[in-house]
């Protein structure tokens, strides 16, 4: 037998965790609008948002998950009969609102 240190154990069991739960994320078919913002389970998303208050916390969660009340998640649910931006035509989603960029008024 060769003595293996518990540190060398304990980190070789977190890696294996770490990889395997990105493997399950990875291999999940739905949670499309989260995986755009979260591409892997490797961030820091649980230190970043439990530092903020309860409403803060509400409003991010909806905006990643994409069940904030925009037009295309209300057109899911059927309480809207176009899903796109009134701007730009475009899906109204949290991806959409993130990047859009309003067009600047012309000088006349």
């Amino acid at each position: 037998r060769i003595p293996v240190l518990k540190c060398v154990t304990k980190q070789l069991i977190k890696n294996w965790t770490k990889t395997e739960h990105d493997n399950i994320w990875q291999a999940r078919p739905d949670c499309r609008q989260t995986k755009l913002v979260l591409q892997s389970t490797d961030h820091n998303w649980s230190r970043y948002i439990l530092r903020r208050d309860k409403d803060d916390i509400r409003l991010l969660t909806q905006l990643v998950t994409g069940h904030a009340n925009l037009k295309y998640h209300r057109f899911l649910m059927g309480l809207e009969d176009n899903p796109d931006c009134e701007h730009c035509s475009e899906r109204q989603t949290a991806i959409h609102i993130g990047t859009y960029r309003m067009p600047r008024a012309r000088r006349e």
